[in-house]
């Protein structure tokens, strides 16, 4: 990874999900919302093998009206090949293969942390025994805050089309981009408080390598507690019991992982770093605590017993907060990404 200091700096700002285009002649939109929109709708197409057709996947029922229009037939061709290039940075194992991730993320794990990802318990060999994939997590996902803040700021038209769900009305991601693509000045503008978030979402900073299987089990059922304050509350807390073995097997396999990661490795990981302070020093991760290396919630009032935000003002503070950390570890690991490289150049 040979990079000039003004091409390190570039990193600042660079959003990873364009390094899984995989070509430099497809055009990456600029626009936030288009963004968001052409990286979500992935899950809402599929590719014939054959004949090469992209079409809608037959679970996108009748009623999203905006979704078909848009889709269907040769308009939005342009918009659907995007679309079919687009994967998530973190990358999705499947059958000893990777699918999508961005390679450049990889490179830069193992230039941060070069002992740490050549750990067992940190990555998957590949089916073609000359690669191996760091596992990785992005640190707050977008489209549950998005859920959220809808829910609890909409009205009018958004609030008479949510979805019912467990008895509890619920907005959907394809209930999003219908919404989106209905009327995209009003989504904008009652989701305004949002889009710093969404600029900061592929950044450097809101990712970090992590052990096998942790990357979904701790965001939770239903990504409800998918934030990153709360996973280093839980982080913080093994570290002060970790010499009480009941207890450490608790924190990390039924609270931090839900009961479905592998907590061994995850306690493997944990320990690595040997205490809270080295963690939080070694993954660049100062402005998420204070000076007393105290976790710094999103919003005020946000703990584990309190993962959603309930107001409008919550989540401008939610999305503010983690904003602005997430810049600034950016910044702190294009820094240490630099000092690396003139540290090899000697």
């Amino acid at each position: 990874m040979k990079l000039t200091k003004e091409q390190f700096r570039e990193l600042e700002t660079f959003d990873f999900v364009e390094d899984t285009i995989g070509d430099k002649e497809t055009p990456y939109p600029k626009d936030t919302y288009e963004k968001w929109v052409l990286y979500k709708a992935g899950g809402l197409l599929t590719k014939d093998g054959k004949t090469g057709e992209i079409r809608l996947l037959g679970n996108v029922s009748e009623k999203f009206v905006e979704i078909r229009k848009y889709f269907v037939g040769e308009e939005h061709d342009t918009e659907k090949n995007i679309i079919m290039k687009l994967h998530d940075p973190d990358g999705n194992i499947k059958g000893g293969k990777i699918l999508g991730g961005s390679w450049l993320l990889q490179d830069i794990y193992k230039k941060l942390w070069p002992e740490l990802t050549a750990r067992e318990f940190m990555k998957h060999l590949l089916n073609d025994n000359k690669n191996i994939w760091i596992c990785s997590d992005t640190m707050t996902s977008a489209q549950q805050r998005m859920n959220d803040f809808l829910k609890v700021s909409a009205y009018g038209d958004f609030e008479n089309i949510r979805t019912r769900i467990e008895e509890k009305q619920q907005y959907s991601l394809r209930l999003c981009i219908e919404l989106y693509l209905k009327d995209k000045n009003e989504f904008k503008e009652k989701l305004g408080s949002m889009e710093n978030f969404l600029n900061h979402w592929h950044m450097l900073g809101n990712y970090i390598p992590v052990p096998r299987d942790f990357n979904s089990a701790r965001s939770g059922p239903y990504a409800v507690h998918d934030y990153w304050d709360l996973t280093l509350l839980k982080i913080q807390e093994y570290y002060k019991k970790r010499d009480n073995e009941d207890e450490v097997w608790k924190i990390l396999s039924e609270e931090l992982l839900h009961g479905r990661g592998d907590a061994s490795a995850c306690k493997q990981w944990l320990d690595y770093f040997d205490s809270w302070e080295n963690f939080i020093e070694k993954n660049w991760m100062q402005d998420f605590v204070n000076g007393n290396y105290e976790t710094e919630p999103f919003f005020d009032g946000h703990d584990w017993n309190n993962p959603k935000p309930k107001t409008p003002d919550e989540c401008k503070e939610l999305f503010e907060r983690s904003s602005e950390m997430i810049k600034k570890r950016t910044n702190r690991m294009v820094d240490a990404l630099i000092a690396k490289s003139k540290q090899a150049a000697l």
